[in-house]
């Protein structure tokens, strides 16, 4: 998820909004929810946002009201602290890949380590492969 990520960032989950997209045709036809969030970056481990927000969209969320449920470790809310990876989509909008979610306050993911530790650790196996890395 390290190599093949287009950022890995830091930041504030600040805001949330539902999509709802219409498939018109083949397996995937009909309506499927989306929830897109706001990550206000502090923090760039790999690659260059361009702005200090960046928008994440995660399958799930809100279809005439009715709630729609995708992966559930990618969900957040606004406030929470985060480190994950993104992957840029042809719109400019980012997706989690698997176990992108490397750090957020308040999860199932181990949240004993600090936050620097785990960045520090990240930018470990980046530079052990050679991988280019944000940070000084």
């Amino acid at each position: 998820m390290v190599i093949n990520s287009d950022l890995i960032v830091a930041g504030t989950i600040t805001d949330l909004r539902y999509e709802v997209i219409t498939v018109e045709q083949g397996a995937a036809a009909g309506k499927q929810a989306y929830t897109i969030f706001t990550l206000s970056v502090d923090t760039v481990i790999k690659g260059d946002p361009a702005t200090k927000s960046v928008l994440i969209r995660v399958s799930g969320g809100k279809i005439d009201e009715k709630i729609t449920e995708g992966p559930l470790d990618y969900y957040f809310t606004v406030s929470d602290r985060v480190l994950t990876c993104l992957q840029r989509g042809n719109d400019g909008i980012y997706t989690i890949p698997a176990y992108g979610v490397l750090w957020r306050k308040g999860s199932i993911i181990n949240t004993a380590l600090d936050i620097q530790y785990v960045i520090s650790r990240i930018i470990q196996v980046m530079r052990d492969n050679n991988i280019p890395v944000s940070l000084p």
